[in-house]
């Protein structure tokens, strides 16, 4: 069970024989699940290549099962529950390598290729998670303090490309 809005995960273990229909009642309050009758702890596992630690998992009988949830929380919660089948065994997910913005204008041959370029203000990159350090304009500041950050600018890009 997932709780998207407090970022829990409650994993749920069938083992043992099959038993009657059960129930089981989970709270979710102070930011955690509690399940009041039954015990709960980490339990780490291989799945096919990885191992996985998770944080709260709780040990029920094969069988039908009926599961309670009491929101005790003042927010409004989004639950997810995926059952996978059984023996299910899990596979290494791999991507094709690709080349992002970001790492294309980061490439030390790219910036030596179009050293002289310039994005006209009216085209966008769509890249983020990325710092420019800009130095500044001789005699800049009073500039700007005096007719303001756009004009400023606006006239700093007119006498560059002139």
């Amino acid at each position: 069970m997932l709780d998207l809005s407090h970022k829990l995960l409650l994993v749920f273990f069938a083992n043992g024989e099959p038993a009657e229909p059960q129930g089981t009642l989970v709270r979710l309050e102070s930011g955690r699940f509690i399940v009041p009758d039954r015990p709960t702890g980490p339990r780490e596992m291989d799945l096919g290549d990885g191992r996985f630690a998770f944080r709260q998992t709780v040990d029920l009988s094969p069988g039908k099962h009926t599961i309670q949830i009491e929101n005790r929380t003042s927010d409004r919660g989004r639950f997810w529950f995926l059952q996978y089948p059984y023996q299910f065994e899990p596979h290494l997910v791999e991507y094709e390598p690709f080349l992002s913005g970001k790492r294309l204008l980061l490439t030390p041959c790219f910036g030596e290729l179009y050293k002289t370029q310039l994005v006209d203000e009216r085209e966008s990159l769509a890249v983020s998670d990325i710092t420019y350090l800009f130095t500044d304009l001789k005699d800049s500041t009073p500039l700007y303090e005096s007719v303001g950050d756009v004009n400023a600018y606006f006239w700093c890009v007119s006498t560059s490309t002139s």
